[in-house]
């Protein structure tokens, strides 16, 4: 009689975070594994290193006080709900009414992606929900997500985000 081994299973919520977020990353980079129970491993996205450090921009200091309050631009992974507290999907650059400044896109419940929407960013792995300035409006999420250090690269020249060095939610560069 053969023994039968059983194959590593993924339930229907994982499966779907995993289609998602490979849809968006396929469309980035082909390098995106699938497996059972974490969603996927993101690959590195475009002007930023997907992990700690320092994310480049596209947006200079003048491009960003161009656009209305309320703009965010997102740079990192686009693997939707990973499952994983911890992951890192990078940042979002945001303009409001006194500057410019970063927050972490990662949900601080269990590592989603949070979207952009009318007043700040919802969560769409367990419905948390974060004003424009990162503080926890509606939870599972309980801790709010954290600021870093935006800078120039050259004076006039793109902004950088340097995700080692956490700043005040009330710190702007304008």
């Amino acid at each position: 009689m053969k023994e039968s081994k059983a194959s590593p299973s993924i339930d229907r919520r994982d499966f779907c975070a995993c289609a998602l977020g490979a849809a968006g990353v396929l469309s980035l980079s082909s390098s995106f594994a699938c497996g059972g129970g974490g969603g996927g491993t993101p690959a590195p996205a475009p002007g930023g290193d997907a992990g700690q450090g320092t994310i480049a921009t596209t947006e200079s200091k003048a491009s960003m006080l161009a656009q209305p309050a309320g703009t965010s631009h997102h740079y990192g992974s686009s693997a939707t709900c990973p499952g994983v507290t911890g992951t890192h999907q990078g940042i979002f650059l945001i303009r409001d009414a006194t500057g410019i400044y970063a927050i972490d896109a990662s949900c601080t419940h269990l590592g989603g992606l949070p979207a952009a929407d009318a007043g700040g960013f919802t969560c769409p792995c367990h419905g948390s929900q974060f004003d424009l300035n990162g503080a926890v409006t509606h939870g599972p999420a309980s801790a709010p997500l954290k600021h870093y250090l935006v800078s120039e690269v050259t004076v006039g020249g793109l902004l950088q985000v340097v995700t080692t060095t956490e700043v005040s939610a009330t710190t702007r560069i304008s």
